[in-house]
């Protein structure tokens, strides 16, 4: 069953996709998202943003989100945000400038908190799993002031694990490298198990062995793929690279200082800390033109203003 927002006019809406097979709820509680009381000199704004609490049940499942719109459109076009791996609440500050950013673009915005996260009852790398994470540990590592022998024993150890998810080497020879590497203080950075499982049952396997960029083969939409230039996370560079080779008509664009919450004024000691991930919040003004610009290209946006009375 899919169900739609009667201020929704397109067929083609995000929304959609994430409604199917999911019956809305009768929650749906509309309040003015700006109603603080304002400033005694304050004018009315262009646009009132509205926001509904949702609720999506299948089942014994239920979802819980908030959709920002603009209060005074019939007709509006829709995007449903999808969380980084480890931002599963809609309320974080990582989310905020979509909801207040699109909605005066005629840009409804639902953000829901992930199954198994808050009212309930995870810019994406274009290479394998492998050589995005030995990327990142690599500058994890750099960024916490680590040198290059130690660097170099990190890789030499994650390399043997892959190796042998691959079955190009033994399993005994990587947990030799990992009961090693697991007693330096850099070990609980690299998000790695202190046991070499089985490659046969491996989750690790699958995912080194996934090439994301096969995922685009089934996009049949315009799309816009944005990075940030100054991204630990991500080996930028060699994602674009295999995408324009791949995909020399897609959308992409590489906003310059940005790091991998599109921030610019964040260290990378910040950016790197897995207990501030929460704090993250974008803040690179082209990223923000870049997704203003895109939306209104393909008829997305559409940002009325109301004429003066002269």
């Amino acid at each position: 069953m899919t169900e739609q927002h009667p201020a929704f006019s397109s067929p083609a809406i995000a929304l959609v996709t994430f409604l199917s097979g999911l019956a809305l709820s009768a929650c749906s509680h509309a309040q003015d998202a700006t109603s603080a009381i304002p400033a005694a000199w304050s004018a009315p704004a262009s646009v009132r943003l509205v926001k509904e609490e949702k609720t999506f049940e299948n089942g014994p499942v239920k979802l819980s989100g908030t959709l920002y719109l603009a209060g005074d459109r019939k007709s509006q076009s829709a995007i449903v945000v999808t969380h980084a791996a480890g931002s599963p609440l809609r309320d974080l500050p990582l989310y905020k400038h979509l909801k207040e950013m699109l909605p005066s673009l005629g840009v409804a915005v639902l953000i829901y908190d992930r199954r198994g996260s808050g009212e309930i009852a995870a810019s994406a790398p274009f290479v394998s799993a492998d050589v995005q994470m030995v990327f990142r540990s690599v500058n994890s590592l750099r960024v916490h002031g680590y040198p290059q022998a130690e660097i170099d024993q990190m890789i030499v150890t994650r390399n043997a694990v892959d190796d042998y998810m691959r079955g190009t080497s033994d399993r005994a020879t990587a947990q030799r490298l990992v009961d090693v590497a697991k007693a330096k203080p850099w070990f609980k950075l690299l998000y790695m198990s202190e046991t070499v499982t089985d490659r046969a049952t491996s989750r690790w396997r699958k995912e080194i062995e996934f090439d994301p960029l096969r995922t685009l083969d089934a996009v049949k939409i315009p799309a816009l793929i944005v990075y940030g230039a100054a991204d630990p996370v991500v080996p930028v560079a060699a994602s674009v690279e295999r995408l324009r080779s791949a995909y020399p008509k897609l959308d992409v664009a590489v906003i310059a200082g940005a790091d991998h919450a599109m921030q610019v004024s964040v260290p990378p000691q910040v950016q790197m800390d897995p207990a501030r991930m929460s704090e993250q919040a974008p803040d690179a003004a082209e990223y923000f033109a870049v997704l203003a610009s895109w939306l209104t290209r393909q008829a997305v946006a559409n940002l009325q203003l109301t004429p003066m009375i002269r």
